[in-house]
């Protein structure tokens, strides 16, 4: 009986709810976890490249996906062209991806936090903060 690859793409795509029990398992065999993130809207060749980059740094590579609200807040109400089903079942199917979790808020800071990877592709949390604390400052403006 020949597996079902559909299946395997899918159970990629993991709540963040349960991404702790996932990484439980990888730090317990000793994998080098890796996170990036993205919008992902339209799949090119510079997301592969960079994604292979990513996945090079470790063992486990973990994907941050922008909601589809996150994504239309940052590029506009015409965004996203693909709905976040579709971008995380497109970036689930690489193999160099071992896991995909779609985030709601503007930054991936509270995800990072609970994932704690031992590199990240994407800028620091100290940034990452700065630059959430300015948005919020502004939008009281």
């Amino acid at each position: 009986m020949t597996p079902n690859i559909f299946f395997e793409i899918e159970q990629k795509i993991i709540l963040s709810s349960h991404i702790n029990d996932k990484i439980s398992v990888w730090r317990t065999e000793k994998k080098t976890i890796i996170f990036t993130n993205g919008c992902f809207d339209l799949l090119h060749y510079g997301h592969i490249h960079y994604l292979c980059g990513a996945r090079a740094l470790g063992d486990i590579l973990i994907v941050g996906v922008n909601s589809d609200a996150s994504v239309r807040k940052l590029k506009g109400a015409t965004r996203p062209i693909n709905d976040e089903r579709s971008r995380c079942t497109m970036l689930a199917a690489f193999s160099f991806v071992d896991a995909v979790i779609v985030f709601e808020e503007d930054t991936p800071a509270q995800l990072i936090e609970k994932i704690l990877p031992d590199r990240n592709r994407i800028k620091s949390l100290q940034k990452l903060r700065h630059e959430s604390r300015q948005v919020a400052i502004s939008s009281l403006r």
